[in-house]
């Protein structure tokens, strides 16, 4: 029951709204099959019930038609060796702005009956989202379906379908008698003007027809008592809006209210992240610098070793220089370059030295040689490489040199 009633919401904000006509295992829908919450409309062939015009007297209140109805239709029922529970669409046959009688000691109703168990097993030839909202005899879709259409006038009126013949006799603007299911004897009986409908056409007529029973017969609709008729509630729009208005401004709050809190957990997430960012910059920050400090300290190192050891340049040349041959000025323009004044006996004799040592390599005279008056030695300057660049080496070049 509660799939009912959600699919019937569904279906009230999206309408959609089918009419079948069938004998009770077999239908032939209005449209395509729906996959969302529909109303459904049913029609039945006129072989698969019994129909019967029943008179109850006209003191009979309103109210308690149905039963008096209900136990003429069980009493027929049972004659015929049935003896199951009954469930029957009735519609009053005096019902008509012409009607002749006025004031009648009996009313007349057409009967459409069968056993309760049939009918219930219609719910099972349909899926749950659609839900049978009425469930009607073939002589009143048919009906609908020519008042829609401007087509009811006096005459005869047949529907030839796969299911069987449906027909009724209209005159006055008033229902006479429902036409026999099948083609001999409704011949007996036909006469005059005759409308008629065959084939699958008139089969979705019929169902087109159901859909139009709740509009044309109103509160008169002959739907079977187990199927009470629903039809689609009807708010003025505006109605509509004042009663969904607390709704909507309670789904507005929430909604801002959830999408706020949702924003808020977004800024923490993206906070934490932040500072997860953070982190790793100071880190990769740190490690450049670390990076950077270890770059000067590793330029720091390879200057140190490739610069010339000083102290034992000095010894190379004390050992090499004769005797009578001193330094007036020592000059390292650069680590690898050496740059002498001074003055000796035989200036020549300072150079062969130098160029034979494995110390030094390229060795240049700056400037003429010049003889001192004073002392008469030999003014010279000098310009030399330092060939090698460690300790171990200058020693192995030392033994060389010896």
């Amino acid at each position: 029951m509660f799939k009912q009633y959600f699919f019937l919401l569904e279906e009230f904000f999206r309408p959609n709204i089918l009419g079948a006509y069938g004998d009770g295992r077999d239908f032939i829908l209005s449209g395509a099959w729906p996959r969302r919450g529909t109303r459904l409309y049913l029609t039945l062939s006129h072989r698969s019930l019994y129909l019967q015009i029943i008179k109850i007297p006209a003191s009979v209140p309103e109210e308690k038609v149905l039963s008096a109805l209900k136990l003429e239709a069980q009493r027929l029922l049972q004659l015929l060796e049935e003896k199951e529970d009954v469930s029957l669409a009735f519609f009053s046959l005096d019902f008509s702005e012409n009607s002749r009688e006025k004031a009648p000691s009996q009313r007349r109703y057409l009967v459409a009956f069968q056993r309760q168990e049939f009918l219930a097993s219609l719910r099972r030839k349909f899926p749950s989202h659609m839900v049978i909202c009425g469930v009607f005899p073939a002589w009143a879709a048919f009906w609908a379906w020519l008042q829609n259409r401007g087509l009811l006038k006096d005459g005869f009126f047949l529907a030839e379908t796969p299911y069987g013949l449906e027909g009724f006799e209209w005159r006055g603007g008033r229902l006479l008698k429902i036409l026999p299911s099948t083609k001999e004897a409704a011949q007996k009986v036909l006469q005059g003007e005759v409308f008629q409908l065959e084939g699958e056409k008139a089969a979705r007529a019929l169902a087109e027809g159901a859909t139009l029973i709740p509009e044309i017969f109103g509160k008169q609709a002959p739907s079977f008592d187990l199927y009470p008729l629903r039809t689609r509630l009807r708010v003025p729009l505006k109605a509509l809006f004042l009663w969904l208005l607390p709704f909507l401004i309670w789904t507005t709050g929430w909604g801002l209210k959830s999408w706020e809190n949702h924003l808020l957990l977004q800024e923490t997430a993206l906070k934490k992240q932040l500072q997860q960012w953070q982190q790793k910059e100071a880190q990769l920050s740190q490690q450049l610098q670390e990076r950077e400090a270890l770059k000067e300290l590793a330029a720091h190192v390879k200057d140190f070793e490739t610069r010339p050891p000083l102290l034992e340049v000095l010894n190379e040349l004390a050992r090499l220089l004769p005797d009578d041959t001193w330094i007036r000025k020592l000059d390292f323009r650069t680590p690898d370059i050496l740059q002498l004044w001074g003055e000796s006996g035989n200036a020549l004799e300072v150079i062969k030295k130098l160029e034979e040592s494995p110390y030094f390599l390229e060795v240049k005279i700056l400037s003429s040689i010049t003889k001192n008056p004073r002392t008469g030695k030999e003014r010279f300057a000098l310009r030399t490489k330092i060939r090698l660049t460690s300790s171990d080496s200058f020693e192995e070049g030392s033994v060389k040199g010896k």
